[in-house]
């Protein structure tokens, strides 16, 4: 008999033969929430945390009186340390693990499994990320009713090889958690060294140990001639990559997901091209993103080609994007909900060139941390791909 007719995971731990039971979680338990909070109850400086479906997950931004707390933790249902919290509007299924802390939840938009022992939480933890939530496959649906939930089916195995399970995930989400501190570090390590060496608090010297010649005062306009790119239309086969403002980042670290057959507004390595548009909170406009090769992009609508002239331009990629720039360049924008920075703008900031040689070595310095910061942000895609992978396999 296969994996196929049996009820068994494609994957599991050596030691483990049963078949896994299947069962409805309204069989093994129920639908729990904390007592209704009036807006009348809070406020925004009180003691404990109340979590509405916009803050879950997030920081909250309501609290409620210590004494209301915990009147309404002895009186109505309250979770206990370990116990999955659900979302069931807005992000719908997204969950988090309820610690032990002090806080409350909006009723009916957050909610738990009060369940028996059959199933251990930290299997649910996971089981959760694979759900398929009864009535709700193929649908517009924005919420979870109880009964979806609990005519949801799970299928789990013995209690000892569902705690096995779930230490598997908890120590790979562990490992993510790491790396991703790894690359919160490298990140803000970058953006000091950028606030330190564009304030020109920290200098690089000459073979000489002696600093380079002082910084000179210059507009973009001396350094890069700005032009405009028509609109291309996205074909998946075609060989040259478009830029426009969808592909550059707040980072201004490039995307790319657009791409033409024809050559029209070739770019050439060393342009820089920057958002001249943008919408929302302005994230992306006034940023530059370096391009690496030349024959390989076109520009397209919405943002500027810098061509660089008389500078290093890894050197003002990086210096653009600094806040001693982009932040200047962000007060010239125009406009609301559709944002602008004209071409004038940008030609007449005023930036300050250090020489050619120390121009090199900052651009250079800034680009080993950048790549350090690719290889740390790919190791945790990968990781997170073979999490995803496993829980395909580790789970019916």
């Amino acid at each position: 008999m296969t994996n196929e007719t049996r009820n068994v995971p494609e994957l599991r731990f050596h030691g483990f033969e049963n078949e896994w039971e299947e069962k409805k979680l309204g069989d093994i338990g129920k639908v729990s929430m904390n007592k209704r909070i009036y807006k009348s109850e809070t406020s925004s400086h009180n003691d404990i945390p109340f979590f509405k479906i916009s803050t879950f997950g997030k920081e909250a931004d309501t609290y409620i009186t210590k004494d209301k707390f915990e009147e309404y933790k002895q009186k109505y249902p309250y979770p206990n340390k370990g116990d999955i919290l659900i979302s069931v509007s807005g992000s719908i299924g997204k969950t988090i693990e309820y610690n032990g802390e002090k806080a409350y939840y909006q009723d009916s938009n957050i909610v738990w499994l009060d369940h028996n022992n059959e199933v251990l939480n930290i299997f649910l933890k996971y089981f959760y990320l694979v759900i398929n939530w009864s009535g709700v496959e193929g649908t517009t649906i924005k919420r979870l009713y109880n009964k979806n939930i609990l005519n949801s089916i799970i299928n789990f195995p013995s209690v000892k090889e569902q705690q096995k399970i779930g230490n598997f995930f908890s120590k790979l989400d562990q490992q993510i958690e790491l790396e991703e501190q790894k690359l919160e570090l490298l990140e803000q390590q970058k953006k000091g060294y950028m606030q330190k060496i564009f304030s020109k608090e920290l200098r690089f010297k000459d073979k000489n140990d002696k600093c380079y010649s002082d910084w000179k005062e210059m507009t973009i306009k001396e350094v890069a001639n700005l032009t405009t790119g028509k609109s291309k239309k996205n074909e998946n086969t075609g060989k040259y990559i478009i830029m426009d403002m969808g592909t550059v980042t707040k980072n201004g670290t490039m995307l790319t997901h657009k791409s033409t057959p024809y050559e029209n507004d070739l770019l050439n390595k060393g342009d820089l091209v920057m958002p001249k548009d943008d919408i929302g909170g302005g994230h992306i406009i006034g940023r530059t993103v370096f391009i690496p090769e030349s024959n390989k992009y076109v520009l397209g609508d919405h943002v500027y080609r810098l061509e660089i002239k008389n500078c290093n331009s890894l050197f003002l990629h990086y210096y653009i994007n600094s806040d001693v720039v982009n932040h200047s360049l962000k007060r010239k924008v125009t406009g609301s909900a559709q944002l602008g920075l004209n071409r004038k703008s940008v030609e007449e900031e005023l930036i300050k060139i250090p020489s050619l040689e120390e121009q090199g070595k900052i651009g250079i310095f800034f680009n080993k941390i950048e790549n350090l910061i690719e290889l740390q942000t790919n190791k945790i895609v990968q990781l997170k791909q073979h999490k995803k992978g496993f829980l395909q396999k580790m789970f019916v």
